[in-house]
């Protein structure tokens, strides 16, 4: 996954990059601007979890997510 691809993933689910943080389990947005930046590496779980999240509505709503 691209630091662009992470971006329009997150864009599609409608979180801002706080929400997404706090999905993924990371502290701030500062990480996931990082990674949307390209100035640190997307970690897999991060990437595993984003697809899972996309392509999953029961994921979405474990996670109390409505996109």
């Amino acid at each position: 996954m691209t630091p662009d691809d992470l971006r329009t993933a997150r864009k599609t689910l409608g979180l801002s990059q706080a929400e997404f943080a706090r999905v993924v389990g990371v502290s701030s947005d500062r990480t996931v601007r990082r990674w949307e930046d390209a100035e640190r590496d997307i970690p897999g779980p991060v990437v595993v979890l984003t697809g899972l999240l996309l392509r999953m509505p029961a994921v979405r709503k474990a996670l109390g997510l409505l996109a």
